[in-house]
Formats: C-alpha cells, sequence, structure tokens
C-alpha cells in the first residue's frame, strides 16, 4: 500500500525514508503473522491455545495473513486507478487493462504517415497535445 502512496509525491521515490517505512510496514507484518503461527502451531506461550480447540478459529491468524494483505491490495488498487484517472487525466490504461481481459492482443501498427511514428495523431493517446510542434529540418 506505501507503493500506493509513492505515487502521489507525498514521500519520494527512492529516499531512504520510503524504503525504510515499505521495509518496517512488511516486516512488522511478517513478524506478527510468523509469531501467531508459531505459537498456535507449536503452543510456545499457550496464549493461541483456545484456536486449537474445535471450532478452531484463529481469527487473529486469519486477519493477519489474509485478510489485511487483501484490505491493503484493494486500497493500492484505488490509489494507483485515482491516480491515473483523476490526476493523470489519463482513461487509457485503465481502458487497455480492462479490454485486455476480453480481447486478442491486437497486432503491431503500421505507420503511412509522413510524420513520425511519435507525431501522428492516429496512434497518440492525448492529440491535444502540442508534442510534434518542431520538426527537424533535413
Amino acid at each position: 500500500m506505501l507503493n500506493g502512496v509513492v505515487g502521489y509525491q507525498v514521500i519520494e521515490d527512492g529516499t531512504p525514508l520510503s524504503i525504510g517505512l515499505i521495509s518496517l510496514s512488511s516486516l512488522l507484518i511478517f513478524v506478527g503473522t510468523g509469531y501467531i503461527a508459531l505459537d498456535t502451531g507449536f503452543s510456545w506461550t499457550g496464549y493461541w491455545n483456545s484456536t486449537l480447540n474445535a471450532p478452531n478459529r484463529a481469527y487473529a491468524l486469519y486477519t493477519l495473513y489474509q485478510l489485511v494483505p487483501l484490505i491493503l491490495l484493494f486500497i493500492f488498487f484505488v490509489l494507483e486507478a485515482y491516480l491515473v484517472l483523476r490526476i493523470l487525466a489519463e482513461r487509457r490504461p485503465m481502458g487497455m487493462f480492462l479490454s485486455s481481459l476480453s480481447t486478442p492482443v491486437q497486432p503491431a501498427l503500421t505507420y503511412s504517415s509522413s510524420l513520425p511514428p511519435s507525431c501522428d495523431p492516429s496512434i497518440r493517446h492525448r492529440p491535444d497535445l502540442p508534442i510534434c510542434h518542431q520538426r527537424a529540418h533535413l
């Protein structure tokens, strides 16, 4: 989920702070889940012994091992979708993802225009941007 926050430039990507926060959060989930799983399985402290009796409901282990990662993954996708659709105002990346689920891959485009491929307005996703105003004169 912290990777999703990095896209908003709240924390710069690749700085020791961002890498430290991502590593620390991963370590906390790993240690917490590992402790509960090992203590449940081996009864080291006896704190989780109630989960060994019927109906065997280890809610803490379920929450840290399955529920928290699913919630964080959902939040990550919501953050990224908001970033792409609202802040960057791009629809094509989301549309390409959704269309790739149902349609086969299209063949590569061929260029018949006298413009360079990057300036051909038929293949640009934002033809209103003045990217091709400079032409190379030979």
